[in-house]
């Protein structure tokens, strides 16, 4: 091989070798991505649960004292 074809080969070499490396980082930030979304719905059940228990303890609290 000439010296050009060589320095192209190798800047094709460290090229692919980037590329590689940003796609298992596209892999990881996706695996990621969808961890947070599952803690996000998972989160929202919780808060909305946690307000059905807040409301059903007012209703409790209410009849309690004869406001209902």
């Amino acid at each position: 091989m000439e010296p050009k074809e060589e320095r192209a080969a190798a800047e094709l070499r460290r090229s692919n070798a980037e590329a590689n490396k940003l796609a298992a980082e596209a892999g990881k930030l996706e695996a990621e991505e969808l961890r947070l979304r599952r803690s996000v719905v998972k989160d929202a059940w919780m808060i909305g649960l946690a307000v059905f228990a807040a409301g059903l303890a007012a209703l409790q609290f209410a009849n309690s004292v004869g406001w209902l």
